[in-house]
């Protein structure tokens, strides 16, 4: 279709854009803004191709400015449908190419801008662009179906149903190795594979076999980077479909780069695939590289990584007894969960408790024997059931069930950890932590254990029920924490105050990475060199782009 297809009437659908609203309440720079769009937007109406061109492209800049673009001045003087009918202009690139961009950028906007333009048919033009052989054209198409599909489950689910993986694909596949155009296709086919819930697998298994390529060339940039998030989302919910891919090997092998923002994803998924059954915990543990990669990690500048190598260790810890002894292999194992239980702020404590809690829950006779009479295992435990922390005499309670239950499973006549928690003053600890109503039934289910006769000056009744305790397998907690927070709990102890059910919540570097590209906006700056025309910098959690 050509410019001189298109039919519009000046006096009706957009009259609104000729109009000169009163700007008498808009500050300096808005009214400034005000007689632009009303300018560019006359030209755009214009019989002359030329002056459309130009008022299109004064409009784009306006849009593209770093700073509090003028989006929403733009949609209410109603010349977005005749931008958008420029993107079907298939004889007229430079129309297209002005068009999407244009479009790219109120789609960075809020979800109400988002919301208009697919209901103005913004999605479906986009998608046609798809096929175009311009590859400016083709890279800002990429760009606005990525804005689309990063804003809401709802869109990201609509981008798929109209086959919107199948045709980035091909773009992927066409498009020179990590070029801009590749970068921003991966970027794009990554928001369709964010949020939850996710995307059926066979609606996204063809972009896991283009993002699983992409992880084996070690070049650490923005399409990497985006492909490694990708599998970790996937990895929530396709445990075995991305074991069966083969990557455990790369995960694992990326947990040693030095790139924060290479480390935090390929944590994130091992720990997603950590947390399936025994099997599939076997595929990631059973790499040589991978316990000690992650104990490593537990020393990372950062709290929330440290946080997430400690959660997964607990995952670890959950597991089978060959899984247990990987971990207790290690020769500074139980060191590491120590710093980590009694150095480290609250939450990482809170993780390193469930790591030491979980080593009694599936261990033999024998493991549980050595983790108390050569790893002071039972000074951990009271230092547990010391601290005024619930979460933490709760974890501590369990495991001293699992400790004392051991010897019980094993048919055995005399327990010897009976004496050994009598000795310790474990036994006076815990029926002061029975008088707690959130501790009572773990507490005494302990007690039934111990008896008067015995030195303790209280009975239970012989026919209680001793509680089951079994490991505790999680799922990664991601509630947000600021910047300012997390540098403040790096500073804190484990012995708080007040008692608290203090659920740990993730510090915040893995969300704000998770959260940083989900929109990107196109910005216009005079730039002379036109071989840095796509490069992209961060700004408030966009992209800007040079031109």
């Amino acid at each position: 279709m050509s410019l001189e297809d298109l039919t519009f009437s000046k006096d009706n659908f957009f009259s609104k854009a000729l109009q000169v609203p009163d700007s008498s309440h808009l500050s300096g720079h808005k009214q400034a803004h005000e007689q632009k769009i009303v300018d560019f937007n006359a030209k755009m109406m214009s019989d002359n191709k030329d002056q459309v061109l130009e008022g299109l492209v004064g409009i784009r800049k306006l849009l593209s400015i770093a700073n509090n673009p003028p989006i929403q001045q733009v949609v209410d003087s109603g010349i977005v449908p005749r931008i958008l009918s420029f993107m079907s202009l298939s004889e007229s690139p430079a129309f297209q190419f002005e068009a999407a961009w244009t479009i790219t950028n109120i789609c960075s906007g809020t979800s109400q801008h988002v919301q208009y333009i697919v209901q103005l048919g913004g999605l479906d033009a986009t998608i046609n662009l798809l096929s175009s052989t311009s590859t400016e054209v083709l890279e800002q198409a990429v760009w606005t179906l990525g804005n689309i599909a990063g804003d809401n489950v709802e869109y990201r689910n609509l981008c798929i149903q109209k086959n919107s993986m199948e045709r980035l694909l091909a773009v992927f596949f066409h498009s020179h190795f990590h070029s801009s155009l590749q970068r921003n296709t991966v970027w794009a086919m990554s928001n369709l594979v964010r949020s939850k819930p996710t995307p059926a697998w066979q609606d996204i298994c063809k972009g896991v076999a283009a993002f699983i390529q992409i992880l084996k060339v070690e070049e650490f940039d923005e399409v990497f980077v985006d492909a490694l998030w990708a599998i970790s989302w996937i990895s929530e919910a396709y445990i075995q479909e991305i074991i069966n891919f083969g990557c455990i090997p790369l995960l694992v092998h990326h947990l040693k780069n030095p790139q924060l923002n290479v480390i935090v994803p390929a944590l994130r998924a091992l720990g997603n695939i950590v947390t399936g059954n025994d099997e599939q915990t076997h595929a990631v543990v059973s790499d040589p590289d991978f316990i000690p990669r992650v104990f490593e990690l537990t020393f990372n500048q950062k709290s929330s990584v440290k946080k997430e190598a400690f959660w997964l260790l607990s995952n670890v810890a959950a597991g089978t007894e060959s899984q247990i002894q990987l971990i207790l292999n290690h020769p500074q194992s139980m060191e590491i969960l120590k710093r980590g239980l009694i150095k480290e702020s609250s939450e990482i404590s809170v993780e390193a408790a469930w790591a030491i809690g979980n080593l009694v829950s599936n261990a033999n006779t024998e493991q549980i024997e050595k983790l108390v009479n050569t790893h002071h295992y039972l000074d951990l435990l009271k230092f547990m059931l010391h601290t005024q922390s619930l979460k933490l005499n709760e974890i501590g309670l369990e495991a001293a069930l699992n400790v004392l239950g051991a010897v019980e499973e094993e048919n055995s006549e005399e327990n010897p950890y009976i004496n050994i928690f009598k000795q310790t003053g474990l036994v006076k600890k815990i029926k002061s932590l029975s008088a707690i109503q959130q501790l009572s039934a773990s507490a005494e289910g302990i007690l039934v254990y111990f008896d008067g006769s015995e030195g303790e000056e209280f009975s239970i009744d012989p026919e209680y029920e001793i509680p089951q305790s079994n490991p505790t397998r999680k799922q990664n907690n991601k509630a947000e924490t600021s910047e300012s927070e997390e540098d403040e709990q790096e500073g804190e102890e484990s012995d708080v105050d007040d008692y608290e059910n203090d659920e740990s919540s993730d510090s915040s570097v893995f969300d704000t990475m998770e959260e940083k590209n989900k929109k990107k906006i196109t910005n216009y700056q005079n730039n002379s060199d036109d071989s840095d025309a796509e490069q992209k910098q961060p700004q408030n959690q966009n992209f800007e782009r040079e031109d």
